[in-house]
């Protein structure tokens, strides 16, 4: 069927190939201005192989005698010149120096930077191996084009790695318009896609979630027929994940072909006897499987539908086929009570009205504005237990603003792991930070990150996509104590619900209309991650229903 990379680039890997010119641990020796420089220190082992520095020159020729070594020995057609994963931030040597562009937000940050390395690795082998192509994938930081660049080179691929389930937006498609625009070499753009919501490993809170969106898949390779020289999907395969291969493989091989007989010949050779059942599951799943998350009565109704489906298919093969299927969703449950409990959540957070002349803003949290305000104690994520260093928050209000002071114990103060001092830096995710998660009556949701040098990254997640150019106007300020470190945020609250707006969405919460908290730590000074969350539920994964109501 052609279903495997080497269809599209005659090796094994069309996804960061730089991994293997830095990979190995001789490099790392002999050479460690390749890497990435990040808080006085070469970062070697990111993502297990490294990251790298793209203005090391050392770097870009070892790079190009790998390409011209691997395309003299082996002939293959192409090759990937992409960064190892996970390659969130800048380096920060005097020569990367400016050239991140932070004003593009996450999407965009470091797409002049990767791209002008791309394209001048290009323009090297033009000079030995014209008839060769190299390639790489607009991913991550870097995934819109350059603005810096007007033309890549003739000899550079474009790949663009997207999520199959929003890939009919108008945003992926102005993104692969915008990069066609950018190339002037005739090739086609490759895709890389992913189909890994139920991830277990990766994302544990949305498991037992039936994400079919077979009409996102068939629109995207609507779009991209003549765009496209081919598709690589990641999945991690299970009963419900099939669905969305089967869709996919079969309009790869004719996108113009009518969804609804093929939906139907799916559901009748796959489900038999529970036909029409499975046809009302899936199309419920379709429309409300982003939501199933939030809503209890979502959740009722999809087991409703599927226990319909197995009692008409009977002690058949098709039942056990529908089995799997309900075992599968078995996490929905606990989800569906944990949803419930936010309902009828008798814990309530109060943030007592304060003047805001009672604040110096300086991370201490000890100013007569925290007096008598009750502090709160997060509890470690995986025994529900104190944690070995425990955190504790308070909340505050004055005039419009919400004021959050986080208390931070910390017996080993000089392990202390700071990733960055930069606002915006997506290093501090990996490194000793704290997180704030804000869901008001209008706004769902947002999420700020601060760690102790009082650098922060703020995000609006209003629209199930991860929003970095939100502009939240918190003020933070960081302290390093003997045995603790803390912060205190003041994040200016609107009611404007403009797009492009300051501030947080929502009205003044009150006990008819509260909003939702939560409040996270990351400690890594024992080498791992430890995590702590204020609600039942892992910081990093969902918004845990505890109520926040201002008080006289």
């Amino acid at each position: 069927m052609g279903l495997n990379q080497g269809e599209i680039s005659g090796t094994d890997s069309i996804g960061h190939g730089m991994v293997l010119v830095i990979a190995r641990d001789e490099t790392k020796k002999t050479h460690p201005e390749f890497f990435k420089l990040e808080n006085g220190k070469r970062q070697m082992t990111q993502d297990g192989v490294g990251a790298v520095c793209l203005s090391s020159a050392g770097l870009m020729e070892a790079n190009v005698k790998y390409l011209q070594a691997m395309f003299d020995h082996y002939g293959v057609p192409m090759l990937s010149v992409m960064p190892s994963d996970s390659f969130e931030s800048i380096c920060e040597c005097e020569q990367c120096k400016g050239k991140a562009t932070k004003e593009r937000g996450r999407d965009g940050v470091l797409s002049d930077y990767v791209w002008d390395y791309v394209c001048r690795v290009a323009k090297e082998l033009q000079k030995t191996h014209p008839e060769k192509i190299i390639h790489c994938l607009a991913y991550s930081t870097y995934l819109l084009p350059p603005e810096q660049i007007d033309n890549l080179p003739p000899n550079v691929m474009v790949g663009i790695a997207g999520n199959g389930d929003e890939n009919d937006s108008e945003v992926y498609r102005k993104l692969v318009n915008d990069w066609r625009k950018k190339i002037t070499s005739g090739y086609p753009i490759y895709q890389w896609d992913y189909y890994l919501n139920n991830w277990e490993e990766r994302f544990p809170a949305k498991c037992g979630v039936p994400d079919a969106f077979p009409i996102q898949i068939v629109n995207n390779l609507r779009f991209m027929k003549g765009k496209s020289m081919g598709v690589y999907v990641e999945v991690r395969p299970n009963i419900i994940e099939y669905w969305n291969i089967y869709v996919t493989a079969r309009f790869l091989w004719d996108a113009d072909q009518d969804l609804n007989m093929v939906m139907n010949e799916y559901y009748r050779l796959f489900y038999g006897p529970a036909e029409k059942q499975m046809r009302k599951f899936f199309e419920f799943s379709e429309i409300h499987w982003k939501t199933l998350l939030r809503n209890p009565a979502d959740i009722d109704r999809i087991f409703a539908l599927i226990d319909k489906a197995r009692l008409a298919a009977g002690n058949t093969v098709y039942g056990k086929r529908i089995d799997m299927i309900i075992e599968f969703m078995e996490p929905l449950k606990r989800t569906r009570e944990l949803l419930l409990m936010k309902k009828a959540s008798e814990r309530i957070l109060k943030a007592p009205i304060r003047k805001q002349i009672d604040i110096t803003l300086d991370g201490r949290v000890d100013e007569t504005f925290w007096k008598d305000i009750p502090a709160y104690p997060l509890m470690d994520n995986a025994s529900k237990q104190k944690p070995a260093a425990e955190t504790f928050v308070k909340y505050g209000w004055s005039g419009d603003c919400l004021h959050i002071g986080i208390r931070c114990e910390e017996p080993e103060m000089h392990k202390l792991k700071v990733g960055t001092a930069q606002d915006g830096d997506a290093s501090m995710w990996k490194s000793d930070s704290v997180e704030i998660f804000i869901e008001t009556m209008q706004r769902s949701y947002y999420q700020i990150t601060a760690n102790p040098e009082g650098a922060f990254i703020n995000i609006d997640w209003n629209k199930n996509s991860m929003d970095m150019l939100w502009k939240s106007g918190a003020k933070v300020a960081a302290y390093r104590g003997d045995d603790f470190w803390s912060v205190e945020v003041r994040i200016p609250v609107t009611n404007n619900c403009l797009e492009g707006g300051i501030g947080v969405i929502g009205e003044r919460p009150t006990a008819k209309s509260p909003w939702y908290v939560n409040i996270g730590r990351l400690r890594t000074v024992s080498g791992k991650e430890e995590a702590s969350s204020l609600s039942a539920a892992p910081f990093n994964q969902t918004i845990d229903y505890i109520k926040l109501v201002i008080t006289e």
